[in-house]
Parts: structure tokens; C-alpha cells; sequence
């Protein structure tokens, strides 16, 4: 059986839910849980950046379940950030300059 126990800070100024890392971790195991394996994603959402944040989710999440990337996945992890995006928008007043970047 594996376990884990995630911590996590913001950084010094910002308040917690200006956290835009993400981590994701999947175990999967076959037949034997000898040949079992352990997948761990870490993605540094890029602070000057919208919604980073949604971004490292989709990829930390994408790696763990999926064990690598392909370029043909992008335009469906893409959408996914689309949808993201427009949820978080959804719950909050944006500023003007975000605004602008989503019409």
C-alpha cells in the first residue's frame, strides 16, 4: 500500500488561494503489486501569467494518469484550460487586462 502526505506554501506576500502549483500523484499496479508503479507530476504555474494555475493542474493531472505527453493530446488538454478558465472567470470580477484576454 503507498501513501502520501502533501504540503504546500504560497509564496511570501500571496495569500492561499493565489497558489497556481499543482501536483498530482497516481499509483496503478498490475496483476503483482511488485510491478506496480508510481507516477508523481510537480508544474510551477508561472505567477505573472492568468490562470497558470488551471494550466499546471492539466498537466500535472495529464502526466499521473497518463505517464507522458503527446503532442496530439494539446488540443484536448487545451480545451480543458478553456473550460477552466471560463469557470474561474465565471466566479469572480476580473481586471480589465484579464478581461481584454478572454474576448
Amino acid at each position: 500500500m503507498f501513501s502520501h502526505h502533501t504540503f504546500w506554501l504560497p509564496k511570501r506576500g500571496s495569500r492561499d488561494d493565489e497558489y497556481e502549483d499543482a501536483h498530482a500523484i497516481s499509483y496503478a499496479h498490475t496483476s503483482s503489486p511488485a510491478n506496480g508503479h508510481l507516477r508523481c507530476a510537480v508544474a510551477d504555474g508561472a505567477t505573472e501569467a492568468s490562470f497558470s494555475g488551471v494550466w499546471a493542474e492539466i498537466l500535472a493531472q495529464h502526466y499521473a494518469q497518463t505517464g507522458g505527453f503527446d503532442a496530439s493530446a494539446l488540443p484536448a488538454l487545451g480545451e480543458q484550460w478553456l473550460n477552466g478558465v471560463m469557470a474561474q472567470a465565471a466566479d469572480k470580477p476580473l481586471p480589465w487586462y484579464v478581461e481584454e484576454k478572454l474576448s
